[in-house]
């Protein structure tokens, strides 16, 4: 149930670390005061700098990467899958380092030297900002927690509005991006032979309507009478997980 998380704790660090390294080397050349030149290149017989061919790339792959960033950042909330996040989180980096890099490459063309280790100082520090959140939102996974309130708030409505039911109360949490939960309810005094239906039908239309459940147990509590009237004892039918 953790592998998912597991492996956006891994891609988050990767991430990370990548910042640190990226903003440690910019500012290792910065403060060494070195430079590029990157020459000149004949192409079709035609003499090319060969910075405008590198922003021409850094350009085309940017702008490539742009719908594939929008599709990933918008299914991730939607599938709970923290390492499509994470994966979105990268391709961004991939966008700013591209950028920023073209950037570097275009001042250095009109003489300003430190532009290039500038820009990988600045694409670090974004990389690492990343990393950094997805780094607290996968530790915060790899933790038992707390469902999230509006998927409880759609189970027990479906729980309520049961005839059968009389009163009832979830034990949960939330393993990974599953939940894992022990659904008790108190009901009539009826033949287990309906207990067993009513289980199965509600088991369905929870697993339905949220697709987190992973494991799930529904314990029916019924009413029974006595020697007295007034005396009841609440007794068990306990379904399996």
């Amino acid at each position: 149930q953790r592998i998912g998380s597991l492996s956006f704790f891994s891609a988050a660090l990767a991430l990370l670390t990548l910042g640190v390294l990226t903003s440690w080397q910019g500012l290792d050349r910065l403060l060494a005061g070195g430079t590029r030149n990157f020459g000149e290149a004949t192409l079709f017989g035609v003499t090319l700098w060969h910075g405008w061919i590198m922003i021409a790339v850094l350009v085309a792959t940017s702008v490539v990467m742009v719908p594939v960033l929008k599709v990933k950042r918008e299914l991730a909330p939607r599938t709970q899958l923290a390492a499509l996040q994470t994966d979105a989180s990268a391709n961004l980096a991939h966008i700013v380092v591209a950028m920023g890099a073209a950037l570097g490459i275009l001042l250095t063309r009109f003489g300003l030297g430190w532009a290039d280790p500038a820009a990988a100082i600045l694409i670090g520090v974004v990389i690492f900002a990343e990393g950094l959140r997805d780094l607290r939102t996968a530790t915060d996974e790899l933790i038992d927690v707390t469902p999230q309130p509006e998927i409880m708030e759609k189970l027990t409505r479906i729980v309520a509005e049961k005839a059968y039911v009389r009163s009832h109360y979830w034990l949960a949490r939330k393993v990974g991006r599953f939940i894992d939960a022990d659904l008790l309810i108190a009901t009539e005094d009826v033949p287990l032979s309906q207990v067993d239906e009513w289980r199965k039908e509600l088991e369905q239309e929870l697993r339905s309507s949220a697709w987190q459940l992973h494991d799930l147990t529904i314990t029916f509590g019924v009413a029974m009478p006595q020697a007295k009237d007034e005396d009841y004892v609440f007794s068990f039918d306990q379904a399996g997980w």
